[in-house]
């Protein structure tokens, strides 16, 4: 009977530990993103005066930034499950669209920094002060349920930590779009993405206002 050397499980327990990694890393590949949209910054008072409303800034910044976004994410899996050579057993479609939905919800908190802040190293300061806590309580370093319980429910409040459950159970377990604990990382992203934009319009228009 063949029994495994040391080196062999020891391996295999890291391959083990990089699977349940990868899709925490994808998540936080792609949403990133916060820190780009600081470029907002400075266009509002020429917008204004060109007669330009806040929602056609704010949705004209969502196209642009969409489709380098689009870009990242195509490099992202590529490198992931190509390269790499990742496991998905599940369907790569909504692998894919949860992927870009994180770098939306991003993008979209980029968005209300830059719309909030007034000079650059506040927006580069709250941006990376928000951005390093979201990513170590979303269980990406270290797994939710070893936090305490305080903590516990503070993460699964955060935007990456339901994706990142939605994305591990779809890529490790290969389950459907119609499991609960799948679903609900989408449904959490949207809620986010629509609360953000929602916020950054009114900052827009109470600044032109």
């Amino acid at each position: 009977m063949y029994y495994p050397s040391d080196s062999q499980q020891r391996i295999t327990i890291e391959l083990k530990a990089l699977q349940a990694l990868l899709p925490s890393i994808i998540d936080k590949s792609v949403i990133h993103d916060t820190d780009t949209e600081i470029s907002l910054l400075g266009l509002l008072d020429r917008s204004w005066v060109a007669g330009v409303s806040p929602f056609e800034i704010l949705f004209s910044h969502v196209i642009t930034q969409f489709v380098v976004m689009c870009g990242q994410t195509t490099l992202v899996l590529i490198f992931m499950l190509v390269v790499f050579g990742v496991t998905n057993n599940g369907d790569l479609f909504w692998v894919i669209v949860l992927t870009l939905l994180q770098g939306m919800c991003g993008m979209c908190f980029g968005f209300l920094i830059s719309s909030v802040c007034e000079l650059e190293r506040n927006a580069i300061q709250l941006a990376l002060g928000s951005f390093y806590p979201t990513l170590l309580l979303s269980g990406v370093i270290w797994p939710i349920e070893g936090m305490p319980v305080v903590l516990r429910y503070i993460s699964l409040c955060l935007p990456l930590t339901l994706a990142t459950s939605s994305l591990r159970s779809i890529l490790t377990r290969g389950w459907a779009i119609l499991e609960s604990d799948v679903y609900i990382g989408y449904v959490s992203t949207l809620s986010w993405i629509v609360g953000f934009l929602v916020l950054t319009l009114l900052v827009l228009r109470a600044k032109r206002g």
